[in-house]
């Protein structure tokens, strides 16, 4: 789904790690070991590729899908296609992007500050953050544990971020507070 000269993929993963990633059920509990490689829109997804269905929208991609495995409603089942395995939630936007997010996770910060990057004396930065060159963090700001802070970055007065935050490239924040493992 991802291009990989832009994303890190992880996997592949049997279908039933992916069931137990948000604790849903398949349809066949003999496809626990099929190996799934990646994730893909509805339209696009292989026979080792799994998608999801959550807007009745797209019953028509659903029912044309050449996706090994979907997550599904329960209701959706029956009008699977042939050979295709299910992994069963009652909120597959949820479970699919739990599933996401183990083939594509979040960078890991390599904890630092760039020789390049402002911070401000009384300005808090948690333990194991990433500054990239560029970035500026004012005093005041407080940055929770393991937050990335992309290159030319501007963290402004009143600042607060949780932990695991990834503040990206060019990005500018200013009197807020930002919970944890935000975007």
């Amino acid at each position: 789904m991802a291009h990989r000269k832009f994303f890190d993929r992880f996997g592949p993963y049997s279908l039933g790690e992916l069931a137990a990633l948000s604790d849903s059920a398949l349809n066949n509990s003999g496809l626990e070991g099929l190996i799934i490689e990646d994730i893909a829109t509805l339209e696009n997804a292989g026979e080792n590729e799994l998608s999801f269905l959550d807007n009745k929208v797209y019953l028509d991609a659903f029912k044309s899908s050449k996706a090994g495995a979907a997550v599904v409603m329960a209701r959706y089942a029956e009008i699977a296609p042939k050979g295709m395995a299910l992994i069963l939630s009652e909120e597959p936007y949820k479970t699919f992007a739990l599933i996401a997010q183990a083939f594509y996770p979040r960078p890991q910060p390599i904890a630092g500050l760039s020789n390049a990057a402002i911070v401000e004396v009384g300005a808090v930065v948690g333990t194991d953050c990433q500054v990239d060159a560029g970035a500026v963090v004012v005093a005041g700001v407080e940055l929770g544990a393991r937050c990335i802070v992309g290159a030319n970055a501007t963290i402004g007065p009143s600042v607060v971020l949780g932990d695991d935050c990834f503040v990206g490239a060019n990005v500018s924040l200013s009197h807020c507070e930002i919970g944890d493992r935000v975007t």
